[in-house]
């Protein structure tokens, strides 16, 4: 089971993404915040991952500031079962 997610910062509140406005998002270095938030992150290169109990989340780390990043989450049956 996957899920896609956008990761946005904007000066402006939003209440669906269909009300974003791309003139207000912020650049936001994306990577930075992750890898802050998750104590153990694996790193190769450009690919991060996330290791938790039961789980991992791959990544591409992007060092520049940005107004909105794009990631897929990949999740195994054990990771959901959970």
């Amino acid at each position: 089971m996957s899920w896609d997610i956008l990761l946005f910062n904007s000066k402006q509140k939003n209440k669906s993404v269909e009300a974003i406005d791309e003139s207000q998002l912020e650049p936001t270095n994306f990577t930075q915040i992750i890898e802050n938030f998750f104590s153990k992150i694996v790193r190769d290169d450009n690919h991060r991952e996330i290791k938790g109990k039961d789980f991992s989340i791959g990544f591409f780390a992007h060092n520049k500031p940005s107004s909105n990043l794009f990631h897929r989450i990949v999740f195994t049956d054990k990771a959901l079962s959970k």
